[in-house]
């Protein structure tokens, strides 16, 4: 709906995604794959892309609507799919110990 009532914004964002949270994300994957994080046979890349596809998906009304949770929520089931599908054993320790701090 920003799309649709806020180009200008819209385009402002999608700008800022691809200049600043594509660029960390993808900095991020590289990193935690030398410090053995993730897996290194990852395509990077995809792998980012598909990220901020996710993202993209849980803004659009028509996806989250149907679900009995808010945006939120949704956000960090995606958030812990996603995670869970590019850690190494190492990483998912570290993420496992971190979930059980939150909690």
């Amino acid at each position: 709906e920003v799309q649709k009532y806020h180009p200008e914004a819209y385009a402002i964002f999608r700008q800022y995604e691809k200049d600043v949270m594509y660029t960390h994300l993808v900095n991020d994957l590289k990193n935690g794959i030398v410090l053995g994080y993730f897996r290194n046979e990852l395509s990077i890349e995809l792998i980012a892309k598909v990220r901020m596809a996710e993202i993209h998906m849980l803004f659009n009304p028509e996806f989250f609507e149907q679900f009995k949770k808010s945006v939120y929520e949704l956000h960090l089931e995606f958030l812990d799919y996603f995670m869970r599908g590019i850690m190494t054993e190492k990483g998912l320790k570290v993420y496992n110990s971190y979930l059980n701090k939150q909690k």
